[in-house]
């Protein structure tokens, strides 16, 4: 793999130094009949891979070598509009399009179409940044590796391919930042189809909305909301890959998609992912004969981390008709068999453990503005969600990070219970209904509601081996209703206000023993309502905006807070949900410096206050983990990005966040009296300074016209931060060490897109890298990647 690597790198820099190409730009603005400049429309030479969108005023740039093209302006709601166009060695020629409505389209959708989705979210009042899926679709990342793009966002993983991955944003972790997909919640989406094993190509963009989140997800989160974008454009098109990597890792996705002029619109995209997950770690090695420990780190290889994962999610639908804009019955199936190799730290590991998990969902979405009467819009979605899971640990062998195993007495490497065949069945439902309505131009109202549904009930095939507690079923209910009222005083201002109602049922067991003697449980319940509110404001001047909000928020507990996860995380039924109080307060600079030269710039401060934080703490020996109402906790901080482009050849950029998240519970103790030494230290295990960097420099016409080659380069940086809470116990705390990775990618596009290799280097000075509670990650790592990609565009 190595050699092919520096085979392939000298090829290309001989072949890039042999050629020199004057290239030409087509500089133009696109307009509507009336003149005005249309924003937002996708420019492209039909049959290549060239192509880019109009900005805020209209205009755009094309970076094109010399010949005879066919040139496309192409809007949603406009009848898409060609010329021809002839170009010499390092001309520069002005091409002017001017789209007309389509008849069939109405008004509405022109104007909500008119700009990019991406630039609809950037300039909403929200602290919200929009990743642009499609500029990574040539890479092997997945949807929660491209999160590490964003700024203030950190993505934690427990191991390799197909870990268990949690979301750091803001400094609030997992449970505190919500995910969504399509604006349905993926809290119960199961294990077979989450954010590290759905590939990138899924998805059109992801938003990142930081701190206050509007009301249309419904969501109780702290930390944010992360809500992926599925690619639903009209189109017919074909998209096919397949990777090999480092330590035998396999990927592969189809996706195809077929629109019909009738409206009738299918998808179906099937994911494969398999790992060996056998890359070296250091850990210390335990003589289960004796009970001792080895004093220094040993270099050992992961023996028991094999992940193999298969997905399908089917869509059918309509779309553009005249009772739906958009109307889709969606099935995702999906599997997972994992070893477990360790728990939540290394002190021990499994040679034996398993887990197989398999999800079944149906879903359904529908949206449609001027229902019945102009500016009323409505949206509807929904799902259910069937997750069987199995986690086996019946061995009667310990096992050492040698792979060594030795005889016990009992059955069980982690559980030493009678109960080592876990089985529960987890059963989800969540449905969202929002409707608004335009009441004039200034003013609009909107009206959200999410409910999410949850049991888990235990396989009673095995009921014998079951505890008291785990015959009982767990349940938890979730409801937040939202109004908001947006006001558009001009196109320079708009506030949006709104408020909250949460509402959570849970039930789960309670121990009412009398004695040690026999264990007795019944079902407890818990019921808590409360409100919350918030206001959000932008103003825009020119090339910069400015944005500020005010947010109330609860942050509900999570079903695996409250009830565990039935192997290394016990649960806490009598959790009190979070208290948040949130401000930002931002400003983003957008500037064409000339026709070659543009920057983008986004600086972001913001505060919360928390009450009632939930942390979540490992167990050192075992690694067992466990969730607890910690207080009252503050954090501060800033997040910036700033990247600068030169025509469409050369990017460089980069984000950076700051932050400090600190315990500000003073007392502590049955009465409340005893000082706590913790106060006013930073919370454990939350990297606090972290960044990164990447450049892209693309040969266009490389070999032959229309084929380009991309060169990029990413640099990730974490400061090191403390593993244990400061203050307490000995003074030489556990460390995180600082970490500095490097990756490169090269990419070759062929035939305008058509067919893409892309060889990529991850960590390649094999430095060590740590996550959750010094979880060693994967070293230096290839991987090459083939995709095939042909689209129809529907006129």
């Amino acid at each position: 793999m190595k050699k092919l690597i520096l085979l392939f790198i000298l090829f290309i820099t001989l072949q890039v130094v042999a050629q020199h190409r004057d290239a030409g730009k087509i500089i133009g603005y696109v307009r509507d009949s009336e003149g005005k400049g249309l924003p937002g429309v996708t420019v492209y030479i039909n049959n290549t891979a060239y192509s880019t969108e109009t900005d805020k005023d209209g205009h755009y740039i094309l970076v094109v070598s010399p010949g005879s093209y066919n040139v496309t302006g192409s809007a949603t709601g406009y009848l898409a509009h060609t010329e021809v166009v002839t170009m010499t060695r390092g001309e520069s020629r002005r091409l002017q399009f001017r789209l007309r409505v389509d008849p069939n389209t109405t008004i509405d959708q022109v104007v909500v179409d008119g700009k990019s989705a991406i630039q609809e979210v950037r300039e909403s009042p929200f602290n919200v940044v929009a990743l642009d899926a499609k500029s990574q679709y040539n890479t092997t990342l997945d949807l929660g590796h491209m999160l590490n793009k964003a700024s203030g966002v950190r993505i934690r993983e427990t191991g390799g391919v197909g870990s268990d991955m949690a979301i750091s944003l803001n400094g609030f972790t997992g449970r505190h930042v919500k995910v969504f997909m399509d604006g349905l919640p993926m809290q119960g989406f199961g294990s077979a189809f989450q954010l590290n094993n759905i590939p990138v190509t899924m998805a059109e963009r992801i938003e990142v909305y930081k701190g206050v989140v509007p009301i249309e997800f419904g969501a109780d989160a702290l930390g944010g909301v992360i809500n992926i974008v599925t690619n639903q454009r009209a189109n017919t098109s074909v998209d096919a890959s397949y990777s090999y990597g480092s330590y035998n890792t396999h990927r592969a996705n189809v996706n195809l998609n077929y629109t019909a002029k009738s409206g009738f619109s299918a998808q179906v995209n099937a994911v494969y992912n398999y790992s060996n997950n056998d890359y070296p770690v250091h850990a210390r090695i335990v003589d289960y004969e004796t009970g001792a420990q080895s004093i220094d780190l040993v270099k050992v290889r992961r023996f028991n981390d094999q992940y193999k994962n298969y997905s399908l999610v089917g869509r059918v639908g309509f779309v553009g008709k005249p009772w739906a804009d958009r109307a889709y019955l969606n099935l995702t199936v999906g599997q997972v068999d994992k070893g477990i190799q360790n728990a939540n730290n290394f002190f021990s590991s499994f040679g034996e453990v398993t887990s197989h998990a398999t999800t079944f969902q149906p879903s359904f979405s529908y949206d449609k503005r001027n229902l019945i009467v102009e500016g009323l819009s409505v949206r509807l979605s929904g799902n259910y969600n069937a997750n069987n899971n199995v986690t086996t640990d019946t061995s009667t062998y310990r096992y050492n990070w040698y792979g060594e195993r030795f005889q016990t007495a009992r059955r069980g490497e982690f559980r030493f219970s009678n109960n080592n065949l876990s089985q529960f069945i987890n059963r989800n439902a969540s449905g969202n209904a929002n409707i608004g309505y335009q009441i004039s131009p200034k003013h609009s109202i909107s009206v959200n509601d999410v409910y999410t549904y949850f049991v888990r009930r235990p396989n009673m095939d095995n009921s014998e081996d079951l505890t008291a507690s785990e015959l009982i079923d767990r349940v938890n209910i979730k409801n937040v209703l939202g109004i908001s009222h947006r006001y558009n005083h001009n196109r320079n201002w708009n506030v949006n206000t709104f408020v909250k109602q949460y509402l959570t049922i849970s039930k789960g067991p309670r121990d009412i023993s009398e004695s040690n003697a026999e264990e007795v449980y019944d079902q407890q319940r818990v019921t808590y309502p409360a409100w919350g509110y918030g206001v959000a404001t932008t103003y825009f001047l020119k090339d910069i905006q400015l944005k500020t909000s005010l947010e109330k928020a609860l942050r509900l507990p999570t079903d695996r807070e409250l009830f565990g996860d039935e192997l290394f995380e016990t649960g806490n039924i009598s959790l009190k949900p979070e208290t948040s109080y949130n401000f930002n307060l931002g400003a983003v600079l957008n500037k064409e410096l000339d026709a070659s030269n543009t920057i983008y710039v986004d600086v972001n401060a913001y505060y919360r206050h928390v009450i009632d934080y939930i942390i979540r703490t490992i167990e050192d020996r075992y690694g067992l983990a466990y969730n607890s109402n910690h207080g009252k906790a503050r954090n501060i901080g800033l997040d910036t990005e700033v990247r600068y482009y030169y025509q469409n050849k050369a990017m460089i950029g980069g984000t950076i966040t700051w932050m400090d998240l600190r315990d500000k519970e003073k007392y502590r103790g049955a009465n409340g009296t005893a000082l706590s030494g913790t106060y006013n230290k930073r919370l454990p295990n939350v990297p606090y300074f972290y960044g990164n960097m990447d450049a892209a420099y693309y040969f266009h016409d490389l070999f032959k016209k229309g084929n380009t080659l991309n060169v990029g380069y990413t640099l990730n940086f974490v400061e090191e931060f403390s593993q244990s809470p400061e203050g307490l116990g000995a003074e030489n705390k556990p460390l995180i060490p600082r970490q500095l990775s490097h990756d490169v990618i090269l990419t070759y596009i062929m035939d305008g897109g058509k067919y893409n290799v892309t060889l990529e280097g991850r960590n390649i000075t094999n430095v060590l890298l740590y996550d959750n509670y010094a979880l060693e990650k994967m070293g230096r790592n290839f991987n090459v990647k083939f995709r095939y990609f042909f689209m129809k565009r529907n006129k």
